[in-house]
């Protein structure tokens, strides 16, 4: 359930058909169907960090839901003051 202000009154799904967040510092958007934030009251995304319960990650530039193209992508710049994550594997 999203509320729409401090009486929490909420939407429904026949109000809105999604969520759309702009994390401003990572220039990342989620765009969250209607139908998949299933009574959630709050909600948390992680653009900058490895997180291995990332739920709404698959949701994250998925500009097709709404019938549009994704937006060219750019290399992600860790943010200043951030040690940058180490990837693990094999390294060529």
């Amino acid at each position: 359930t999203l509320f729409r202000s401090k009486g929490k009154v909420a939407y429904t799904a026949q109000e809105i058909d999604v969520l759309v967040a702009h994390i401003v510092p990572a220039d990342a958007w989620y765009i969250l169907p209607i139908e998949v934030c299933g009574g959630a009251k709050s909600f948390r995304f992680y653009p900058d960090i490895p997180c291995k319960n990332a739920r709404w990650e698959k949701y994250r530039e998925a500009w097709h839901l709404l019938g549009l193209e994704p937006k060219p992508t750019q290399p992600r710049t860790p943010r200043p003051g951030k040690p940058k994550p180490r990837r693990r594997g094999v390294q060529a």
